[in-house]
């Protein structure tokens, strides 16, 4: 039972995702609205899920990305080399992986000086305000927050990345109940 420890948690913690208020709120109507008109202040109003929502989100989401954790994709690379993993769910998991890793070091559609990949734009936000507080990601975040527009639209990047990471996560959740159907 321990050697599948792994793979029942992970369904457990991606179920726990996938029904969460954010994921509703993320699919009932997220974007950013912003108005201007000479004369008058710029309008930004951002839609989606609310700041609770998304901190209740990562709380739960960041067991998939941090890797001191059991269920982290750096993890369950590990776990899915076990003997009694067929080869087909290890190639998935290896293709659902791969998939996460060229997403998030793909560039977002933001440029200050360099391009900044999603992978950074979604650990900037983690660990530089919503879980941690680490000096150098906290000053760029700050900084990006500085500029109420730039602010607006990178919030609403960092739960599209949010959004997306869940159905890669979604997907592996799949592979391993299959992963606990064959091992019955």
């Amino acid at each position: 039972m321990e050697r599948l420890e792994p793979f029942i948690l992970f369904t457990t913690k991606a179920k726990k995702l996938l029904s969460s208020s954010f994921v509703k709120s993320y699919q009932n109507n997220s974007g950013v609205d912003f108005s201007w008109k000479r004369g008058e202040d710029l309008s930004i109003k951002q839609r989606g899920p609310d700041q609770e929502q998304i901190d209740a989100f990562v709380l739960t989401f960041r067991f998939f990305i941090q890797k001191n954790e059991p269920i982290s994709f750096y993890s369950m690379a590990e776990a899915f080399k076990s003997e009694f993993v067929s080869d087909e769910l290890k190639e998935k998991f290896s293709d659902a992986k791969n998939h996460l890793n060229s997403y998030l070091d793909s560039n977002s559609m933001f440029k200050i000086g360099e391009h900044i990949t999603r992978r950074e734009l979604l650990y900037v936000f983690i660990y530089g305000e919503l879980s941690h507080s680490d000096r150098e990601k906290r000053e760029k975040y700050n900084d990006w927050m500085s500029n109420q527009f730039l602010a607006a639209f990178m919030k609403n990047e960092f739960t599209s990345i949010l959004f997306e990471v869940l159905n890669v996560i979604s997907y592996t959740g799949g592979i391993c109940e299959e992963v606990l159907q064959q091992s019955k």
